[in-house]
């Protein structure tokens, strides 16, 4: 655990402790911002190859685009990372998406699912507002 995160310990387990409460064991979720522990603490699978939006939002670890209100990289973001996302969301239709930047998690308060069309249009399409977790949306497959 990284110690900048700590803070956020009770957020992810409340979360976590839903999840495993409204799942089966076997069941995917996927995690939309930089929270990873919450897969840990959940005890399910990932539904994406990725761990954390980075890879989509170009909040690059280790630079000043992954600080709390700095300038992401969008113009770096592979193509194909968001096809790859997208690819995996729809075969493996995760049971739960959980938006922890919409929640503030992890310094990605600037990105939540409603930011970015393409993952937007997905959940709206597939999953509907079924709890809130201390300020961390949970949306569950239709």
């Amino acid at each position: 655990m990284w110690p900048r995160s700590a803070w956020h310990q009770d957020r992810y387990q409340a979360v976590a402790s839903y999840l495993r409460e409204h799942t089966r064991p076997e069941a995917r979720i996927f995690v939309w911002g930089n929270s990873p522990e919450i897969y840990l603490y959940g005890q399910r699978r990932m539904a994406t190859r990725y761990m954390s939006i980075n890879y989509q939002t170009g909040r690059v670890w280790g630079t000043p685009a992954n600080d709390l209100g700095g300038q992401a990289y969008r113009d770096r973001v592979p193509a194909q990372t968001w096809d790859n996302l997208m690819a995996d969301l729809e075969r493996n239709l995760p049971e739960f998406i959980v938006d922890a930047a919409a929640g503030k998690l992890d310094k990605m308060d600037d990105e939540p699912i409603t930011r970015y069309p393409r993952i937007a249009a997905f959940v709206d399409q597939h999953y509907r507002l079924e709890a809130t977790v201390l300020s961390v949306p949970l949306y569950r497959r239709l």
